[in-house]
């Protein structure tokens, strides 16, 4: 009887600690899924942090932003009848001014423009007077004021056709642009008795003012476009080392003899060489091909990248 008591007692430890096991494996077991959650719940945030710096150092890293005339045109191309000189001419031209007052920040001046208007509304009035006057007073009598009008009329006309083709000509676009520029000039001071000097700076702002000047033309039987604009005071560098290398005239007296005037007769050639090529301002000569698919379908990029090259001075006309 003991011996079996004591071997119950024995199974009952072993089954007590074998339950104590088992639930200390529980516990153990119940441990891992609570921090796998919190890690999971980190995961997220981690993972948001992340997107966030990289979407920020793509932003700050992307591309530069589109010209205005490129951005302009963004979904919305430009497509014509290309085989319509018209056309072909008022696109291009148009985008020339776009590029100089969008891009470039150049003021358009509409002297051109407005005095064409004003001759044209002169001749509109004088007609309208005329018109008014007839109603008035029997035909017999305003003859000699409908005569006047009729040929006042056509004197206006003939000069707005005169102006446009003698003194607009080519001209498709005059603007400016004024550039602040600051200047810094030291005065000196006396402090403590002239031993000690104290410099001020000065800042004066001067505005430079330059003036640009577009011109385009085209040749129907050749199917070319070509246009110049140029900047006063030049723009580009080749230009200013055009300047930058002109001789100034000789004020010594010429030796005599056969050499002076040789060394006088160069020196008057290349200034005139130099006087050319300044009156020459930088433009460019292409098919309209270059900037035209087959369907009509204006490449707008292509052409904004050759006005820029005229406009910094690296075409020339072929």
């Amino acid at each position: 009887m003991a011996k079996r008591k004591s071997v119950n007692n024995q199974q009952q430890l072993q089954s007590h600690d074998k339950a104590a096991a088992a639930a200390g494996s529980a516990g153990a077991d119940r441990e891992p899924p609570v921090a796998a959650a919190a890690a999971a719940d980190e995961q997220p945030a981690i993972a948001a942090a992340t997107a966030t710096t990289d979407a920020a150092a793509a932003a700050s890293d992307g591309p530069p932003p589109l010209p205005r005339f490129l951005a302009d045109l963004q979904g919305q191309p430009i497509v014509i009848n290309h085989y319509s000189w018209p056309d072909v001419k008022h696109t291009l031209d148009d985008s020339i001014r776009r590029i100089l007052a969008d891009d470039l920040n150049f003021t358009e001046d509409n002297t051109h423009t407005d005095r064409r208007l004003l001759l044209g509304y002169s001749a509109c009035v004088f007609s309208a007077s005329a018109t008014a006057y007839s109603f008035l007073v029997p035909f017999n009598d305003s003859k000699p004021v409908i005569v006047a009008a009729v040929v006042a009329y056509c004197l206006l006309n003939a000069a707005m056709i005169a102006y446009a083709f003698l003194v607009e000509r080519d001209c498709i676009f005059v603007g400016h642009l004024v550039e602040e520029e600051e200047e810094e000039d030291d005065d000196g001071e006396v402090v403590d008795g002239g031993d000690a000097r104290k410099k001020k700076k000065n800042k004066s702002k001067e505005g430079r003012r330059t003036r640009v000047v577009a011109t385009s033309a085209v040749a129907r039987t050749k199917g070319e476009y070509s246009f110049s604009i140029a900047f006063d005071p030049p723009r580009n560098a080749a230009a200013a080392a055009g300047d930058a290398n002109a001789q100034p005239p000789s004020t010594g007296k010429q030796k005599r003899g056969g050499g002076g005037g040789a060394h006088h007769s160069k020196q008057q050639q290349q200034q005139k060489q130099q006087k050319q090529q300044k009156q020459q301002p930088p433009s460019l000569t292409r098919s309209v091909g270059a900037w035209f698919d087959v369907e009509g379908e204006f490449a707008a990029d292509v052409f904004y990248r050759d006005v820029m090259d005229v406009v910094e001075g690296k075409k020339k006309v072929e």
